[in-house]
């Protein structure tokens, strides 16, 4: 999903004349999934999520998207999906979630099918 949609990759930079420009990275290399095992402390999820949303982003530098997965019991999670709404709006998160989604069912089910090309990037 990061890598269908150039948003996800984008940064924002001042060039040298002071005007601030958009910059997409061309890989998801840098892209990592945060992982925190709260199973002996379920009762920590409110505060670990809460810490996770206050957390600023670094416009110039990047993600300006995080994913924050925190297990709760053997097989329970509670995945954080945080994004700084320069990159995003009410619409496309909607779209962003049901790839998400539809990404993860096809790994679960194992029968992925590609997402169709996108005719234009937003």
């Amino acid at each position: 999903v990061i890598m269908r949609h150039e948003i996800l990759r984008t940064i924002f930079r001042e060039n040298a004349a002071g005007e601030l420009r958009q910059i997409i990275q061309h890989n998801a290399d840098a892209f990592v999934i945060a992982y925190k095992d709260l199973q002996p402390s379920p009762a920590e999820v409110a505060a670990a999520v809460r810490s996770e949303v206050l957390r600023p982003f670094d416009l110039s530098s990047g993600p300006l998207l995080r994913l924050l997965l925190l297990q709760t019991g053997d097989a329970e999670y509670v995945l954080v999906y945080t994004m700084h709404h320069i990159i995003s709006d009410g619409w496309s998160m909607g779209i962003l979630i049901k790839e998400l989604l539809s990404c993860y069912e096809g790994l679960v089910s194992g029968h992925q099918e590609a997402l169709p090309p996108l005719r234009i990037q937003y």
